[in-house]
């Protein structure tokens, strides 16, 4: 079942067949997704290590790992990322932040 979007309205290409989306149209939802991808690609050690926040980008999430506890000075930090569009859901971008 297709997500309610929770503030933007986010028109997706109907495709005959399926379900209308967007599929992810909730930050709750990105964030599931972003859990899954990540805890098949770090250990539990480094995950805990790491807050995932996720961001609105329009028509897809960002979400991404910030290190605990927050420096002010660090950039990046090692933690994984990616988007998510809000769409169908396609996961693009995984990448560890530098």
């Amino acid at each position: 079942m297709a997500d309610e979007p929770v503030a933007q309205v986010i028109v997706c290409p109907r495709v005959q067949g399926t379900l209308a989306g967007p599929y992810i149209g909730r930050e709750e939802t990105a964030r599931a997704i972003a859990l899954a991808i990540i805890e098949s690609q770090q250990t539990i050690d480094p995950q805990a290590t790491y807050e995932l926040l996720i961001q609105d980008g329009g028509d897809h999430w960002i979400a991404f790992q910030m290190p605990l506890p927050r420096n002010t000075n660090m950039r990046g930090g090692g933690g994984l990322q990616m988007r998510i569009a809000k769409c169908n859901g396609a996961v693009s971008g995984l990448s560890f932040q530098r």
